[in-house]
């Protein structure tokens, strides 16, 4: 067996102007554990030696025209900007009802990079986590308004303080799963406890606590 998990589903009524819709319902897998969770890896994909810094997180109500920046602070001075500029997966459910559609977004800190063990570029232009401990801060606009933030550290090892989340819930990959606010309206109805019986299908995070 490599993998057991539940899901939840809900009943929803499709958008009742639409004639065929009227008095039909549908139902809806609920995602909503990934709303509060943010992930965050160096990408070896453009350069292994040196490595960019990426964040992605999901949305809820999403649309396809919806606008998506994320800024980096270090020590409370913005340092970078990314947009997104299309969803690296949505998932529709039901009839694709807006308030039940969920997007993943991915921000790529192009100018910020874990270290530089490059010998032949020395990214004169780059930001390098590894030569610069202290506290971050991520956050992201969704159309002009405040949607989401988190924090995370980087050691004076120079290197990105693990909480541990991923490993110790056997999760795998390089990523780190950080806890990220939700902040504005732009999600909707979000169940903020789904994630504490529903993540990962109801394999449930060691270590994870939402913030609010």
């Amino acid at each position: 067996l490599l993998f057991a998990g539940k899901y939840r589903v809900f009943p929803s009524a499709p958008n009742q102007a639409i004639p065929e819709f009227k008095g039909k319902k549908e139902f809806v897998v609920d995602e909503d554990w990934r709303i509060p969770m943010a992930w965050l890896w160096l990408n070896p994909q453009n350069n292994e030696t040196a490595p960019i810094l990426n964040t992605q997180m999901w949305f809820k109500a999403s649309d396809s025209g919806d606008n998506y920046e994320a800024f980096l602070f270090y020590n409370g001075k913005q340092i970078a900007s990314a947009k997104s500029q299309s969803a690296e997966d949505t998932m529709y459910n039901a009839s694709d009802e807006k308030a039940t559609r969920y997007s993943l977004r991915t921000f790529y800190f192009a100018t910020v990079r874990g270290f530089n063990k490059d010998q032949f570029n020395g990214y004169t232009s780059s930001f390098f986590l590894d030569k610069n401990p202290g506290e971050y801060e991520i956050r992201v606009l969704r159309n002009g308004e405040l949607s989401r933030s988190f924090t995370f550290s980087v050691g004076k090892d120079g290197k990105v303080v693990d909480n541990g989340v991923a490993k110790n819930s056997k999760v795998g990959g390089t990523r780190w799963i950080i806890p990220a606010k939700i902040l504005g309206t732009a999600d909707g109805k979000v169940n903020l406890a789904a994630w504490q019986t529903d993540a990962f299908y109801g394999n449930t995070l060691t270590g994870f606590t939402a913030v609010q």
